[in-house]
């Protein structure tokens, strides 16, 4: 998978994943909402209007933490069993967009508990390739996830 380029992903800021539909043309969309945005929206009509198939999870839980260089925000959906379904991290940080985007992949499925999280977030952002910085400790990743899930 890979994240689309600026043009693709609209003024907002949403985040597009892009992977190839089987048999098919199109590519397999998880489509992320911004702040304002919600499922149903124009952005994601046009996908599928272009044949893409387009999955827009409502991230309909969020948590902000005031940190060093602002805040931290996380959006959130939760799945059926009570995981976490989709992930999306945004605010005031400095991390390698490839980083945060693995991060937000592996935690589909993780129950909503602190260790939990941290242990995703552990095992993702490992230094010197990966890093966040602006936030304080990684926990606070952890902490403002389960809140936002709660």
């Amino acid at each position: 998978m890979e994240r689309a380029d600026a043009d693709a992903v609209g003024a907002e800021g949403q985040g597009v994943l892009l992977q190839p539909v089987t048999g098919g043309t199109g590519m397999k969309v998880l489509y992320l909402h911004g702040w304002t945005s919600a499922p149903g929206g124009v952005k994601p009509a046009m996908l599928r209007a272009r044949g893409h198939e387009v999955v827009e999870p409502a991230l309909d839980r969020r948590a902000r933490t005031p940190t060093m260089l602002g805040v931290l925000e996380a959006h959130c959906a939760r799945g059926a069993d009570g995981s976490l379904a989709a992930v999306r991290l945004a605010g005031d940080l400095l991390a390698p967009s490839g980083a945060v985007t693995r991060l937000e992949a592996a935690l589909r499925g993780c129950p909503v508990e602190v260790a939990a999280v941290q242990a995703v977030v552990a095992r993702v952002i490992r230094p010197p390739r990966d890093f966040v910085l602006g936030i304080g400790p990684l926990r606070t990743i952890a902490e403002t996830i389960v809140r936002a899930a709660a």
